[in-house]
């Protein structure tokens, strides 16, 4: 671990900042019925479940975000680029 990382900790098949971990465990679940236990384990679902969406979400931005940067760059080098008016 490099001397900047966040100390982790392992929590399922999740790496979860043990700053958070704690916050949760301490300050967030006592008095609300939930266990740390069952917590974890539906969060660590989530996670699972929602990881490849963000996955796609992301490569499909990262190609828009492409796509405009070369729109724009050949926009500028053959003189195309329209500006909108105020």
């Amino acid at each position: 671990m490099s001397q900047h990382a966040t100390p982790r900790t392992q929590i399922h098949s999740l790496q979860v900042a043990t700053q958070l971990q704690k916050f949760i465990e301490t300050q967030v679940l006592p008095n609300t019925g939930v266990s740390s236990e069952k917590f974890w384990k539906g969060f660590d679902a989530i996670v699972q479940d929602l990881a490849p969406k963000n996955i796609a979400l992301l490569a499909v931005t990262s190609l828009l975000i492409l796509g405009l940067t070369l729109s724009t760059w050949r926009g500028l080098r053959h003189g195309h680029l329209l500006v909108a008016e105020k």
